[in-house]
C-alpha cells in the first residue's frame, strides 16, 4: 500500500469509532445501519483528506508575496533609521547650554577693563 492509503485507513478507523461515541451521548445524531455509520465516516474522511494537501500548496504559492510587505518595511525602516540616525550607536554630543546668570557672568569677565 502507498503511504498516502496508509495514513487514511487508520484516520477512517479512528473517525469511525468517533462518530460512534458521538452518537451514544448526543442524542440528536443517530444512525440506522453500520454500512451507513461506515459511509458517513468515508465521507467525512475525505473531506479532511483531501482539502489538507490543497491548502498548503495554497499556502506554500501564497507565502512569497505574504513576506515580501514585511521585507519592503524592513527596508523602509533601515533607510529611516541610517538618514534620521535613530538607534545609532554613536552618542550625540550635547550642546552646552548656561543659563543666563553664567552667561552674563562670562561676558562680565570678558569686558574687564
Amino acid at each position: 500500500m502507498s503511504p498516502p492509503v496508509k495514513n487514511f485507513l487508520p484516520s477512517c478507523v479512528i473517525n469511525t469509532l468517533a462518530v460512534l461515541v458521538i452518537t451514544r451521548f448526543v442524542c440528536s445524531i443517530h444512525f440506522s445501519s453500520t454500512t451507513g455509520l461506515v459511509v458517513a465516516t468515508l465521507v467525512l474522511g475525505i473531506f479532511i483528506a483531501f482539502p489538507r494537501p490543497v491548502l498548503l500548496s495554497l499556502l506554500s504559492l501564497s507565502l512569497p508575496f505574504l513576506l515580501l510587505p514585511i521585507c519592503v518595511i524592513g527596508i523602509i525602516l533601515s533607510v529611516l533609521r541610517a538618514v534620521t540616525g535613530i538607534g545609532s550607536t554613536r552618542r550625540r554630543r550635547r550642546r552646552q547650554t548656561t543659563s543666563s546668570r553664567g552667561r552674563i557672568a562670562t561676558w562680565a569677565a570678558s569686558v574687564r577693563v
